[in-house]
């Protein structure tokens, strides 16, 4: 199996069996003695730090409404 770093430090991401938003401060593999798995640390904002399961957590997205002033283009 192998391992793919799809986390960039300091990228914010929510740990999806939570809810809870953080960002990432560092990554770790673990074997199990069947397979190998990347846990990251999440730290919060209330600085506590979780080591999750990288399948375990999701990109933080956030949408924004356009400028109230932007020209649009139309027909």
């Amino acid at each position: 199996m192998e391992m793919t770093n799809k986390w960039q430090i300091g990228e914010s991401v929510v740990v999806r069996s939570t809810h809870k938003q953080g960002k990432i401060v560092g990554s770790t593999p673990s074997a199990d003695g069947y397979s190998i798995n990347e846990n990251v640390e999440v730290q919060y904002n209330d600085g506590s730090i979780e080591s999750v399961p990288a399948d375990n957590i999701s990109k933080f997205l956030v949408e924004v409404d356009p400028k109230n002033n932007t020209t649009f283009l139309s027909e």
